[in-house]
């Protein structure tokens, strides 16, 4: 299974607007980039939980995600992807006062 970013994003240490988590713990990463995962799992504030597979990122396997910037690419066919159907985006927590911020310094995960 694989996590391809659709549209550049952060991973977090928790659930929360990446411009309330500190530097050292979150990671930028950059649309088009694909990572191996074992497991994913929907945990509110519009986030997923990802545990991902070796190499992983920051050395961390798991890392929260916000899902409109994600998609899951489930088996070997890497054309059957599970985008989240709308029955489980409006079950989770969205907070449309917080103002995404970008580029964030210190987040990268070098040079692309």
């Amino acid at each position: 299974m694989k996590l391809k970013i659709l549209k550049n994003t952060v991973f977090k240490d928790r659930p929360i607007q990446s411009n309330q988590v500190a530097y050292n713990r979150k990671i930028s990463a950059y649309l088009g980039t694909e990572f191996e995962i074992e497991t994913y799992n929907f945990v509110g504030n519009n986030h997923i939980k990802v545990t991902f597979k070796d190499p992983r990122p920051r050395n961390h396997n798991t890392w929260y995600v916000f899902l409109p910037h994600v998609e899951i690419i489930e088996g070997d066919d890497l054309g059957n992807s599970t985008k989240p159907n709308q029955a489980d985006i409006s079950k989770l927590e969205v907070d449309s006062s917080l103002e995404w911020i970008w580029p964030m310094k210190g987040t990268s995960m070098g040079s692309r």
